[in-house]
């Protein structure tokens, strides 16, 4: 790992000129555990912080911090907020998300009525709107309702919570807000150390949340109001709510309880209890070691694997990396859902011989599309290759397990030097200078 660290040499009022500082740092004892909050109740400021080796001063106003893993793929890209040297040859530096300077850039009180997100939460960033990107399926919807005197951070986070989104800000140069969805992505059994932990936790009995209408008028001496621009404002209340299904009728009650938050509106309290439901009902929470190469980020739904031939969904609420040949990270792992798993068998055959296998463990009912490779093998100074002739394994996994066959011909055959071409996936023709040239796909 390595940083590549930027800031102002000198600027030029008068012609603008701006002279860059910096360059690439060997790094050491690095901690970076990154994490998002789905429930939407606060918005964490993730942040970085590690050991540069160098007697270069750093200053304290560095614009980027960038990190890098050995193949220059980018982890994260933050402001410094700390820098301290601790020796002759290196600093300790704290390199934080720009959610952190939003906590301290406030905002007035405000009524939206119909207002974009998109445009709301440019709003919150104010001269870095540049920063962020607002997903398709995010920036045209629209808020209705009050927000106080508050922090640019505090409104930010009323309104993800509002129209159930996130922010993705690390393994990218920005940040990117989209909504939770229940798209998974697997990590694979052999990919996975053994001995998660599983933690169940108490019973959430009943959601409730506080939705809320404002309307322009005179209040009574009984009324609640609230005044935004010279304009009063009369609040109606009502709750909401949602029971678990899952909770045996024995379970002491627990209800958990969103109020005071005054984008909350009868349109998306329904909504909103409903994402809710999926952490707060399914009690279970998992914490699995894999090997993470940038494939799993919080926010993300994965699919993974305990002991006990289970296999375990669930939301990452926070992963903590640590860094070597190949990154491993700790994930939390939040609204789990554990379903029983069998295994699956893939063989490869050529003339109804067995060429190859691999096995599989998914749970049952899971729909799997698994990608055919190209066989390579070397046999009696014979080396074949051998094509699939179709490109996936697929079905849906029943209990007990099963077995699915894959024919394969040979596609390349090299013996004594001389290469045979035996069959192939197909053939095109591509006309160059009026001459007709076939093409092997």
């Amino acid at each position: 790992m390595f940083i590549e660290i930027d800031w102002i040499e000198s600027y030029d009022p008068v012609t603008g000129e701006v002279v860059m500082g910096g360059g690439e740092y060997p790094i050491k004892n690095l901690q970076f555990a990154p994490q998002a909050d789905l429930t939407g109740e606060t918005l964490p400021v993730n942040e970085y912080s590690c050991e540069v080796i160098t007697t270069d001063d750093i200053p304290i106003d560095t614009l980027y911090c960038l990190l890098y893993d050995g193949r220059r793929q980018l982890w994260a890209s933050w402001p410094m907020r700390k820098v301290e040297r601790i020796s002759d040859s290196s600093f300790r530096i704290t390199a934080t998300s720009w959610l952190y300077w939003l906590g301290f850039q406030p905002m007035d009180a405000k009524m939206y009525d119909g207002e974009t997100v998109g445009a709301a939460i440019a709003e919150c960033f104010g001269s870095r709107a540049y920063l962020v990107q607002v997903g398709p399926g995010i920036t045209f919807q629209t808020l209705s309702g009050y927000a106080p005197a508050q922090s640019a951070r505090d409104r930010l986070t009323w309104i993800l919570f509002a129209v159930g989104a996130y922010i993705v800000d690390v393994f990218r140069d920005d940040m990117y807000i989209r909504p939770v969805d229940n798209t998974q992505a697997e990590i694979p059994f052999g990919r996975t150390f053994m001995r998660p932990a599983i933690t169940e936790n108490d019973w959430v009995t009943e959601l409730r949340v506080t939705a809320y209408t404002y309307t322009a008028g005179t209040p009574l001496d009984t009324d609640t109001y609230v005044t935004v621009d010279g304009v009063d404002y009369i609040v109606t209340e009502q709750v909401i709510s949602l029971s678990n299904p899952l909770a045996p009728a024995d379970a002491p009650e627990n209800v958990k309880e969103y109020k005071d938050i005054n984008l909350v509106n009868s349109n998306n309290a329904n909504a909103i209890l409903n994402r809710l439901s999926a952490y707060w009902f399914n009690r279970t929470e998992v914490s699995l070691d894999c090997i993470n190469n940038k494939q799993y980020r919080p926010g993300d739904l994965v699919l993974g694997y305990v002991p006990d031939d289970l296999a375990v969904v669930g939301y990452i609420q926070q992963a903590t990396f640590a860094f070597g040949l190949q990154a491993r990270s700790r994930l939390q792992l939040i609204g789990c859902d554990l379903q029983p798993t069998a295994p699956l068998t893939v063989n490869y055959l050529y003339n109804n011989k067995r060429i190859g296998r691999e096995k599989y463990m998914f749970p049952v009912g899971y729909v799997f599309s698994i990608e055919n490779p190209y066989l390579d093998q070397t046999k009696k100074a014979r080396r074949r290759i051998y094509r699939p002739t179709t490109p996936n394994a697929e079905g849906t996994m029943v209990d007990g397990g099963m077995t699915v066959n894959v024919n394969y011909e040979i596609a390349l055959e090299l013996y004594q030097g001389i290469l045979h071409i035996i069959s192939v996936d197909g053939v095109t023709e591509q006309s160059s200078g009026g001459e007709q040239i076939g093409v092997i796909e």
